[in-house]
């Protein structure tokens, strides 16, 4: 499902909070995927997506630092964080 907006560095699935975070290889490709997605019906349940709270700068110049990073969550769950969906 998420594999089709782009380029994916990692996923980190973290199931006891019903999340996921996703990097994709390019800014361009994390904003295509959560324009997209957000709101999404899975099964039952809705996805939030959102860029995470704290991220990793890259070691590129100030001018080319991206957030590539999204996080997904189930939406109506206790997490802080976003939602899986894949």
């Amino acid at each position: 499902m998420i594999k089709r907006f782009g380029e994916i560095e990692s996923i980190r699935v973290l199931h006891q909070r019903f999340c996921a975070f996703v990097n994709f290889k390019n800014a361009n490709m994390a904003a295509r995927a959560l324009e997209k997605l957000q709101g999404v019906e899975l099964g039952s349940t809705k996805l939030v997506m959102r860029y995470p709270d704290r991220w990793i700068q890259r070691t590129l110049p100030s001018t080319q630092r991206t957030n590539t990073s999204l996080g997904f969550s189930a939406a109506g769950t206790q997490h802080s964080s976003a939602s899986t969906g894949f």
